[in-house]
């Protein structure tokens, strides 16, 4: 599977929303000092497809972790987890 596109994203809504171009990845944590978005083509999927590293400048705002994946619609029953480190 071809990796996507990926930008800076928002804080609100937590968790995942499905928006018109693509779909926004938000998680709070308090301690975290790393953090990675790890998605998989399907949900028994042995590994990631794509890791995305989220920067602790452009992807946190205060305890929220957010990046936004380009083109993700929806229709594409993507399977994610978070990796946190701290």
């Amino acid at each position: 599977m071809k990796p996507y596109s990926v930008t800076s994203g928002h804080r609100y809504p937590p968790g995942a929303t499905v928006e018109k171009d693509g779909t926004n990845f938000c998680i709070f944590s308090r301690h975290a000092t790393a953090v990675q978005l790890l998605l998989y083509e399907k949900p028994d999927s042995g590994r990631p497809f794509q890791v995305i590293d989220l920067d602790p400048i452009e992807n946190r705002n205060f305890f929220f972790w957010h990046v936004f994946v380009e083109g993700m619609s929806g229709q594409e029953k993507i399977s994610y987890t978070w990796k946190v480190d701290g």
